[in-house]
């Protein structure tokens, strides 16, 4: 295995590169969101630690630093990150779940993850001063290098990755008609290739399913940040979107029915399947994991 993952949240913010990579001139952003602790502070105080210092021992061409997110509500639960060298950014979450449809706005706060909280990983779009954004769980330790997936997303050249793809999907006959809908504010593609690397969380896969339909990991996302995607997402796409957790899901296309569809696995893999189809890039999941 090349990197061993379970749970964080990290996001960093590219520029347009050339495929020629200046390492010293490239900084990368690890991000976690603390997303409460509940009295509990041993995912807040062991878990980053430990992850920070796998982070410190992995060799990297690339400089870095330490981010951790958290809501002005839950500030006392980050109180000690800095000693372990996490730069502490307190935001509010980009939309408002109150004003969402029903019954998205109802069952984005279930408690099958963090409720609607765990949005707060999408902050780390708007880390546009790092080049590439890598968005961790806590609960993990880094085993390798990240630096293959950050040198595909700065080139636009991934061939010397373990890629899955589905070249027999078949797309819904209403994805045409909804990226039409959600076109307002949507930023034009880059001249890479594509904005994200992630996998796929296939334990939860059952009879029937599409496994292009599955719920993206999102304790594991290497990104493009993007001011303009971070706000089409919070601004256009999520107000105008609806989730049904029995009845198809993400307006009802079949990206759903499992754990934490309406938070931020199954949210990703309805804007990477239907919104921004050419734009994400899975991962074997034997090799990344």
């Amino acid at each position: 295995f090349n990197i061993l993952l379970n749970a964080t949240s990290f996001l960093f913010e590219t520029t347009e590169r050339g495929n020629r990579i200046d390492q010293q001139k490239q900084k990368i952003a690890y991000v976690i969101a603390i997303t409460g602790c509940d009295n509990d502070y041993k995912m807040v105080i062991d878990a980053p630690a430990v992850l920070a210092e796998s982070i410190r021992q992995v060799p990297s061409s690339y400089d870095y630093e330490l981010i951790a997110f958290v809501h002005p509500d839950h500030v006392k639960c980050a109180r000690h990150l800095p000693k372990f060298g996490y730069k502490v950014l307190q935001r509010k979450l980009g939309f408002d779940p109150n004003t969402l449809k029903s019954p998205l706005n109802f069952l984005i706060e279930a408690k099958e993850c963090c409720g609607s909280i765990e949005y707060l990983k999408f902050e780390s779009m708007t880390l546009t001063n790092f080049s590439v954004v890598i968005q961790l769980d806590t609960d993990m330790i880094i085993l390798k290098s990240f630096d293959p997936l950050i040198n595909a997303i700065l080139t636009g050249n991934a061939t010397d990755l373990p890629i899955v793809s589905y070249p027999n999907a078949i797309p819904h006959p209403e994805s045409k008609h909804l990226q039409q809908g959600m076109a307002k504010g949507n930023p034009s593609p880059s001249n890479k290739s594509f904005d994200l690397i992630f996998v796929r969380d296939y334990v939860q896969m059952t009879a029937g399913m599409e496994p292009y339909r599955m719920p993206i990991q999102g304790g594991f996302l290497v990104l493009r940040p993007s001011l303009a995607r971070y706000r089409h997402l919070m601004e256009v796409v999520l107000p105008q979107s609806n989730y049904w957790r029995e009845h198809g899901g993400w307006q009802k296309l079949g990206y759903g029915n499992y754990f934490s569809g309406a938070q931020v696995q199954g949210f990703l893999s309805y804007v990477y399947g239907e919104i921004y189809p050419t734009r994400g890039l899975e991962l074997d999941m034997c090799y990344y994991n």
